[in-house]
């Protein structure tokens, strides 16, 4: 259990503190946005909307946590099994961010059957992370990638049922993600890589909280 291949390097101190910091920063947002969210979703959606908000907002708060916890701690078994626990998060966090659009926007054939998907996706990337030896980095990342753009097989749907602006907002977070992922990959030979990772992760973070906020129902 807990076993990863493909992992750079050993972050300096000055760059763990920039990670713990910013993913700390993010976890201070979610705290106080997530019953915002909920509210909102409370007031302007129905059942399905409400709970896919509260998913959505229980998973960014998770990742948040289990980043900033896993930056935090010294080099170690502790650290160690934190940071296969924050990469399982990031599964759960595409697959939370998905549930509301998905339960309070598109819903019918496309929303459930997208639904199942990304979820069947993400319980398998938990699942490789968690217990297969030798799990190339490569792998996950490309995992991650499909399901944060598996959308686009939708988007002449989704675009009958969300405002353009709505659009906008939800492709902008998936182009910061996307982003993002080629700080992670090159943070071996980058000087905080990792920790502009985290701002381009933020980024699209806000942008897909935005996207709900105003046009998940």
């Amino acid at each position: 259990m807990f076993h990863q291949k493909g992992y750079f390097r050993e972050q300096t101190k000055a760059e763990e503190t920039a990670n713990t910091l910013s993913h700390g920063l993010g976890l201070v947002a979610a705290l106080v946005g997530a019953p915002l969210l909920i509210m909102q979703a409370a007031r302007i959606g129905d059942t399905f909307f409400v709970v896919g908000a509260s998913i959505f907002s229980l998973t960014i708060i998770f990742m948040y946590l289990s980043s900033s916890v896993y930056h935090f701690l010294p080099q170690g078994k502790a650290k160690h099994a934190f940071r296969v626990i924050e990469h399982c998060a990031i599964f759960l966090l595409i697959a939370g961010t998905y549930t509301p659009i998905l339960l309070g926007v598109l819903y019918g054939v496309w929303g459930w059957t997208l639904l199942a998907v990304v979820w069947g996706i993400a319980l398998v990337g938990v699942f490789l992370k968690m217990f297969a030896q030798h799990l190339p980095l490569a792998l996950s990342t490309s995992l991650y990638l499909l399901m944060g753009w598996i959308i686009i097989v939708a988007i002449v749907p989704l675009l009958t049922v969300m405002p353009i602006q709505g659009i906008y907002w939800l492709v902008a977070g998936g182009v910061c993600y996307s982003l993002g992922v080629l700080f992670f990959v090159l943070d071996g030979r980058l000087p905080f890589g990792h920790f502009i990772w985290h701002l381009w992760v933020l980024a699209g973070t806000t942008c897909h909280y935005f996207t709900v906020y105003w046009y998940g129902a």
